[in-house]
């Protein structure tokens, strides 16, 4: 799977959001979105998605379907007044792979069980989500994405609202996906987490700039590749 952004600019309206942004995002890699608020950040995220369509320039997914692409959004654009239980809601995230109207097997319902459990829901499986907190609702909308297996996985600011344990715990997940040779690109506030990162592509000031695993910086990168041209990794939490 590849991901190729060519020259983009994205707009809502007259109002340019993003401009000249290009590079190509390949499996195996973790990208960290950064930049102050409003820099196009969930906009970026959104149009890989999708869900905005460039103004100018081009996104192409190569190999890479519909139900091959999670999303999570910002936890605000989420709706909690749906009346679904923890596991019905996690469960939803299987339903782009089994089609409409079919019912989740006991395979399914197994791997709902687990990743509820590997996120420490498992307790609040039979709650309805409006009753759980708000960071045990984000962990849940990313324990749907997780149930969702995709190969290209879009995170708008995942580690909100959780504590470090929790945080770590995604870390882990994360970290699993590009050993699986997915794909993921997190919008990212949260600082302790960035340099968690193998590439970051920072969105200040209207200038792109591409930030490589060994430091070095490129405005207008040809691919994400570092100097040495090995392929990407993500750091371990004790730095290695």
């Amino acid at each position: 799977m590849r991901v190729q952004i060519d020259q983009v600019t994205l707009a809502y309206g007259r109002r340019t959001v993003l401009t000249g942004v290009s590079g190509t995002l390949e499996a195996g890699q973790a990208i960290a979105l950064t930049g102050c608020n409003g820099s196009g950040k969930s906009t970026l995220l959104r149009a890989i998605a999708g869900r905005v369509r460039p103004a100018t320039g081009r996104i192409v997914l190569e190999r890479i379907g519909p139900a091959d692409i999670g999303y999570l959004p910002q936890s605000a654009a989420l709706n909690r007044d749906v009346p679904l239980r923890v596991e019905d809601y996690c469960a939803s995230g299987l339903f782009g792979g089994l089609g409409a109207f079919r019912p989740v097997d006991q395979a399914g319902l197994r791997q709902v069980a687990a990743t509820l459990e590997r996120l420490g829901l498992a307790d609040a499986s039979r709650a309805m989500i409006h009753e759980i907190s708000g960071g045990q609702f984000q962990r849940l909308a990313f324990a749907r994405v997780m149930v969702q297996n995709p190969s290209l996985i879009l995170l708008d600011e995942p580690f909100a609202a959780l504590d470090a344990t929790i945080s770590e715990t995604l870390m882990g997940v994360i970290a699993d996906w590009c050993a699986d040779g997915r794909c993921v690109v997190a919008a990212l506030h949260h600082g302790a987490m960035i340099p968690r990162f193998s590439r970051q592509l920072n969105l200040d000031h209207g200038q792109p700039v591409w930030v490589g695993e060994d430091g070095w910086t490129d405005g207008q990168p040809a691919s994400h590749q570092g100097k040495s041209g090995s392929r990407l990794r993500l750091v371990s939490g004790d730095g290695s």
